[in-house]
């Protein structure tokens, strides 16, 4: 399972996720296969999406279904109603359950929405989200009081790359299975689009 992190306060919302890509063979054992796909992806309004979860659709690579998706329309529509499209499509032709993020702003206000294929419905979420390898993720980023609110749009592109590494630290340490990668890809979105975009074009 990967790791995907969204935040935003009044400099902007970040997204991040790692890049690694999990395999199972035919016992059903998971193993690594790649620390370089791309989970993290942009759409023509300015809209940042991001997933966890399984990794192939009938032998398709997910990240291949997802930006021919979600680059879809070139449409001016808000974020919830663009998302709510996507994942009409999506839940289509993928029946393992994938987990999305996706952000932007609608009448200049940030917003973090979640799906999953096995429950389309689009759900609004507070300014901290995350997905996928949860149950570390929630140690690290409710075990420190962390002040959001205040923190620049610099040092939350830090502190998702941090909290990233962390996590996936944490996996090698306790002999886990390494789902998640040190390295993370990131965009950063403000009111008059996209700020920063750093993302891995590999799948």
């Amino acid at each position: 399972m990967s790791f995907a992190f969204a935040s935003y306060n009044d400099y902007g919302i970040v997204l991040s996720t790692d890049r690694c890509l999990t395999g199972t063979n035919e016992k059903g054992e998971k193993y690594l296969t790649s620390n370089n796909c791309r989970k993290l992806f942009l759409s023509r309004q300015g809209f940042a999406l991001s997933y966890t979860g399984c990794s192939s659709v009938n032998g398709e690579p997910i990240p291949a279904k997802i930006s021919d998706l979600w680059e879809m329309s070139s449409e001016a529509v808000s974020l919830s109603d663009f998302f709510s499209r996507f994942m009409k499509e999506i839940s289509k032709v993928c029946k393992e359950n994938i987990i999305f993020l996706a952000v932007g702003y609608e009448n200049e206000i940030p917003k973090i929405y979640t799906a999953t294929t096995s429950k389309p419905e689009i759900k609004e979420m507070n300014d901290l989200a995350y997905s996928g390898v949860s149950d570390i993720g929630e140690k690290i980023l409710t075990t420190v009081p962390i002040v959001y609110n205040t923190m620049t749009l610099q040092d939350r592109l830090d502190f998702h790359r941090f909290v990233t590494r962390c996590v996936s630290k944490l996996q090698y340490y306790s002999d886990q299975l390494q789902t998640v990668s040190e390295e993370c890809d990131i965009v950063a979105i403000g009111k008059n689009g996209v700020l920063l975009s750093c993302i891995n074009e590999l799948y």
